[in-house]
């Protein structure tokens, strides 16, 4: 199957992954403005406060709306547009004073759902019971403090049926996180991180397959991610493949 024939489902699955963040904090919601969603869950970290184009049906109209609505909430925020399909929002975002903060990040599928062999000294466990441990390596792995994802991934978010929190350990130690999401078919990983100490023995990569292979063992024939530079590489290996890419605009930065 062609690699494009998945960009509308990834596109989608990665709308209702932050959405399902949202919706589960504290006066967070998602909301259409015409073909544009925007995603607010209150949280200091600009990406989890979000405006991406629904669908193709987007109007200039209706990127402006969302644009001046979620600027007077006073929130740091995020737009996502699709590299080449979203790149008529542009000047709108120029002239609204926002600036291009990360350009090509690789939306990637997976397909078919291979096996993988996982470190022996890798014990993986899942479930809301890893949720602090989830947060305290990915706050290190992704260099930014626990409080931040504290505000956005709450207790009712890994207990959602279609999201799985996984933690990998290491002499009972956490070092590793992923987490999965199941949406019509698919599973889309979101938050592998791994301690810098742990780095380049694969516990990456296996809390990826993880995720990937629990969500086929749950009837989902597709896997999906957002690649970072680090981790586009080891992505590939396990055979992810680049569909599109996304470029994120935001505030400038606060001097």
């Amino acid at each position: 199957m062609a690699l494009e024939s998945f960009a509308d489902a990834h596109h989608h699955a990665y709308i209702k992954g932050f959405g399902m963040v949202a919706e589960s904090v504290t006066a967070g919601y998602v909301h259409r403005t015409g073909g544009v969603t925007s995603i607010v869950s209150h949280s200091p970290v600009a990406l989890f406060n979000q405006i991406i184009t629904h669908d193709d049906t987007a109007t200039e109209r209706d990127m402006e709306t969302a644009v001046a609505a979620m600027g007077g909430t006073g929130l740091r925020f995020a737009v996502s547009l699709r590299s080449e399909a979203d790149s008529r929002f542009v000047p709108i975002l120029d002239e609204s004073g926002l600036i291009l903060a990360e350009s090509a990040i690789p939306a990637m599928v997976m397909q078919p759902i291979p096996d993988h062999q996982m470190p022996t000294e890798l014990e993986i466990l899942s479930g809301s019971t890893t949720l602090e441990d989830h947060i305290y390596v990915a706050a290190k792995g992704f260099g930014i403090p626990e409080e931040m994802l504290e505000t956005v991934l709450v207790p009712a978010v890994a207990r959602r049926p279609d999201a799985t929190f996984y933690a990998g350990y290491v002499d009972d130690q956490p070092v590793s996180t992923s987490i999965g999401f199941i949406n019509e078919g698919s599973v889309s990983v979101f938050n592998v991180a791994t301690l810098e100490d742990h780095r380049g023995r694969g516990y990456g990569a296996a809390m990826t397959m993880k995720a990937v292979i629990d969500g086929g063992d749950q009837g989902c024939e597709v896997a999906f991610l957002q690649s970072s530079e680090m981790g586009y590489t080891v992505y590939a290996r396990l055979g992810f493949e680049t569909i599109f890419t996304y470029d994120f605009w935001g505030l400038p930065p606060v001097d």
